[in-house]
């Protein structure tokens, strides 16, 4: 079962612009192996716009040998509850899947490996709550 542990919360506050960031890290750990990785996430808010950015970093190793490695790092946008911007790379056990999306007019536009694909304009609003994750 894997565990997480909120090691680091900040939040900062910038006068009357509104401005704030929250920044949580978490320690992952797996029975038997231990602690094997971390889970950033950094929320930045700036009016009506939030910036989420995630990264985490895995590797399960037994014996000095890694079983299983597991890389990610994404960034999204949102403005005024839309998502307009997501890039992410994940890569597992070597093997990279990068997947991007933009807010086009009412569209969002998704390119990934298996192409690019134009989400209906509902896609690009977020799930009542989701905005107001803790990051």
């Amino acid at each position: 079962m894997i565990g997480a542990a909120i090691a680091a919360c900040v939040g900062v506050a910038d006068g009357a612009a509104a401005a704030s960031e929250q920044r949580l890290t978490y320690t992952v750990q797996m029975s038997p192996y231990g602690t094997i990785g971390t889970y950033l996430s950094a929320k930045h808010k700036n009016g009506d716009e939030i910036t989420i950015t995630t990264e985490a970093h895995i590797k399960v190793a037994l014996a000095g040998i890694v079983l299983y490695r597991l890389e990610t790092s994404r960034v999204e946008r949102q403005i005024a509850d839309r998502l307009v911007y997501f890039h992410g790379v994940t890569t597992e056990n070597g093997k990279s899947v990068e997947v991007s999306g933009k807010a086009i007019g009412e569209d969002f536009i998704i390119t990934s490996p298996s192409g690019t694909v134009t989400a209906p304009e509902q896609f690009a609003h977020p799930i009542p709550g989701l905005r107001e994750r803790p990051a």
